[in-house]
C-alpha cells in the first residue's frame, strides 16, 4: 500500500504537464495523451503537452523512449500521410509528431491492453491476430494430440493452449 500511494504521489504532477484540450491516461508503466485536432491550435497544444511530458520525464527521471512511442490517428476519414502538410485540408491528413526531436513512428494499428485498435476503429487487425494466434495453437494441439492417450490430459491441454488464452481476450501480449 505505501508503495503504491507514493507512487501516485510521485507522479501526480504529470497532469499538470497537459495543454488546451489534450488528455492524459495512465495505466501501470503505459501513458496515453491525446486530443481532438481540428486546427493547427489543436496540433500545437498536443506537441506542447508531448514536450513538456519529455521535460517531465528528464527531471524525474523517468525516460520516455521515442523508438517505443507512436502516433495513431483515430479517424473514420481516408486520409494519406503527407510529405508537405497542408492545414487546409484538416481533418483528411495528419500531422507529425517528435519527442526530443525525434520523429514518432504513425502507425495504422495499436495494441491497448491487449486489444489491437486500428486507426478507422474496425476489428479486422484484432480478428486477424487471435485468428493467426488460434491456428498457431490449434496446430500445436493437432501434432501432440497423437501422443496423449489419457481424454484428461487430451482436455487439458486444449483448454490451456486454445480456449483459455486465444478465445478469450488475451491481455498479456
Amino acid at each position: 500500500f505505501f508503495f503504491f500511494f507514493f507512487f501516485f504521489f510521485f507522479i501526480n504532477d504529470i497532469f499538470l504537464t497537459t495543454r488546451g484540450n489534450t488528455n492524459l491516461a495512465l495505466f501501470a508503466d503505459d501513458i496515453k495523451s491525446w486530443n481532438i485536432i481540428s486546427c493547427y491550435a489543436d496540433y500545437k497544444d498536443l506537441q506542447h503537452t508531448i514536450d513538456n511530458l519529455f521535460e517531465w520525464s528528464r527531471i524525474n527521471k523517468m525516460h520516455f523512449h521515442p523508438d517505443k512511442c507512436e502516433v495513431i490517428s483515430i479517424s473514420t476519414f481516408r486520409y494519406k500521410y503527407p510529405t508537405d502538410f497542408n492545414w487546409d485540408q484538416m481533418p483528411f491528413f495528419i500531422p507529425f509528431y517528435t519527442l526530443n526531436g525525434t520523429y514518432l513512428e504513425i502507425v495504422d494499428c495499436q495494441r491497448d491492453l491487449g486489444v489491437l485498435v486500428s486507426s478507422n476503429l474496425t476489428w479486422k487487425y484484432h480478428v486477424e491476430y487471435i485468428i493467426k494466434q488460434f491456428i498457431t495453437r490449434f496446430n500445436l494441439l493437432r501434432r501432440s494430440y497423437y501422443y496423449l492417450r489419457n481424454i484428461n490430459q487430451k482436455r487439458t491441454l486444449y483448454l490451456t493452449l486454445v480456449q483459455s488464452p486465444v478465445l478469450c481476450v488475451d491481455t498479456t501480449a
